[in-house]
């Protein structure tokens, strides 16, 4: 239940028009982008492998180190989405209390979304 709060009050908070055009902005540049690559990585990626691998576990255990590699995947994909909402959650809390928006940066050749905070 809590994450199914935490996935619509986030979806919520990402498409939600603000009154302030500098709020406004932060939405589009840093919250609505981490919700959907979050998102994107939970169902595009780590539910696609997590299917696969339960669906085809006895052909892929054959050739992928045992079937560990999909579940591998699905951790990967799981935790980068983890990843976003918690960066999500944390831009919302800095615009919630005033504070400058956070800057979205990308590690790890643009896979790995990042937030730096400015220190007030």
């Amino acid at each position: 239940i809590m994450v199914a709060f935490i996935v619509f009050y986030l979806g919520y908070l990402s498409f939600y028009p603000r009154t302030s055009p500098e709020l406004d902005r932060a939405r589009k540049n840093l919250i609505q982008p981490l919700f959907l690559y979050g998102i994107a990585s939970y169902l595009g990626f780590g539910f696609f492998a997590w299917i696969t691998d339960m669906l085809l576990c006895d052909t892929v255990s054959q050739f992928f180190f045992g079937g560990l590699f999909l579940h591998s995947l699905w951790h990967l994909g799981a935790a980068i989405g983890s990843w976003c909402g918690i960066f999500a959650i944390l831009a919302v809390r800095e615009e919630f209390h005033g504070q400058p928006p956070p800057q979205l940066t990308w590690l790890c050749a643009g896979l790995l979304p990042c937030i730096s905070i400015s220190a007030s």
